[in-house]
């Protein structure tokens, strides 16, 4: 389980909960990779997850609707969002996972697509004939409902068990919480990379009332500074098992005019973040005209005859700030030579993001993309992505994500030659 398109900076809150997946590797996208809890689990654990596991596995159908909930509290900035989703599932394959705004995931039992109406892009693989474990469904819908919709995630697998062992070494069972006056069974699970999920279980039904991510721990691992809270919480509110379902519910068809992404083109919800991009790699870098802290307009087609590095980042992206400082040494290092440098902020407020860059000492030029669209253009789902623009206008590379910082300053010495 791991924020969330969410569009680009803390948007909707289904991004909120793909960054789960940004921070560090997805907990479930290879569960062969992770290890099962080795600390002895108690046996009253052991009996909440086997009633997990035996209460997922006889549903036949089932409907799994709720909210996705953030809270986040990062260096002075409140961000407190929530939206819905709707979800459908019928045993063995056949499930509809809907985030309004967002994306719409599906399994018509014989092919499982995902859709993004804002950019009426889709993807389509071949599904899994019965219940599999969460690696043998397309990596991309295991790392969206890992992050929007795990309670799905548990009633297509094989052993619902099995999938929430991979979770984390240690699995504990804390004491029972409460919601609207009844009592929850609540599991904590400790991951490796410093994420506290805990999971509230109906001591009923054994399905999942809620799911929790506290990823303070890595994000300030991954060096933000001021997180005071930052939390998804998955709530569902309306749970119904085994009721009869409509015949043609599960059908789907990609709508008039929607382009098919390929494998190099993949849809920015949970699909591989850095192979989207890389589309644009020998392409025209798409043109733009923003503002800068100074007020100053840059249009990038004006520097055509210059090497060009965009970074795309927000304050509240640990990778993002953590990459910068190296980025604003190459600005330092390379500026005489000719490279032009621009730290391209998504959809923040422009003082707050002046009063940041003062604090860290950056002196590379910030620019503003407020409404996000810019992003967009490159196709920056998943940041920090950094692109390098050659002498000729043309993307000569894309790189998403931290620790790029040596392949990024080799080739811009390369392009400057």
């Amino acid at each position: 389980m791991n924020k969330p398109n969410m569009e680009h900076v803390m948007g909707p809150v289904a991004l909120m909960a793909l960054m789960i997946l940004r921070i560090g590797s997805p907990v479930w996208a290879e569960p062969s990779t992770q290890p099962a809890a080795t600390e002895p689990v108690t046996p009253t654990v052991a009996s909440v997850l086997a009633g997990i596991d035996a209460a997922y596995g006889k549903l036949q159908s089932a409907e799994f609707d709720g909210k996705l909930i953030g809270h986040f509290d990062i260096a002075g900035q409140n961000q407190n969002q929530e939206i819905a989703f709707t979800s459908t599932f019928a045993a063995p394959n056949q499930f509809r996972h809907e985030v309004k705004d967002n994306i719409l995931l599906g399994s018509t039992g014989s092919n499982v697509y995902s859709y993004l109406a804002g950019r009426n892009q889709y993807q389509s693989a071949d599904a899994p004939k019965t219940r599999s474990a969460s690696a043998d469904w397309p990596a991309s819908v295991t790392q969206i409902l890992q992050s929007q919709n795990p309670s799905l995630l548990l009633a297509m697998s094989k052993s619902a068990g099995d999938e929430l062992k991979q979770l984390s070494k240690s699995i504990k069972l804390e004491s029972p919480a409460e919601i609207d006056g009844k009592s929850y069974d609540t599991l904590r699970f400790d991951t490796d990379d410093h994420q506290i999920i805990t999971l509230l279980v109906d001591p009923v039904t054994h399905l999942l009332r809620e799911a929790k991510f506290d990823l303070k721990q890595p994000l300030i691992k991954a060096g933000t500074t001021g997180v005071n809270t930052a939390e998804v919480t998955i709530d569902y509110t309306h749970v119904v098992t085994d009721a009869p379902l409509a015949n043609n519910l599960f059908a789907w068809t990609a709508p008039a005019g929607a382009v098919l992404a390929t494998a190099t083109a993949a849809i920015a919800d949970g699909s591989d973040p850095a192979e989207g991009p890389k589309v644009l790699v020998g392409k025209e870098a798409p043109d733009f005209s923003l503002l800068g802290l100074d007020d100053k307009p840059i249009k990038l087609s004006a520097l055509k005859g210059s090497v060009v590095v965009l970074d795309f980042w927000a304050t509240w992206c640990g990778p993002c700030v953590a990459s910068l400082p190296h980025l604003n040494q190459l600005y330092k290092d390379q500026s005489p030579n000719g490279l032009k440098v621009f730290a391209v902020n998504l959809k923040e407020d422009k003082d707050h993001v002046k009063e940041f860059v003062d604090k860290k000492g950056w002196s590379l030029p910030v620019l503003l993309d407020s409404d996000g669209n810019i992003a967009s253009a490159y196709k920056a789902d998943a940041i920090p992505e950094t692109v390098v623009v050659g002498k000729d206008g043309k993307v000569k590379q894309i790189f998403v994500g931290g620790g790029h910082e040596e392949e990024i300053a080799s080739l811009v010495a390369k392009e400057l030659k």
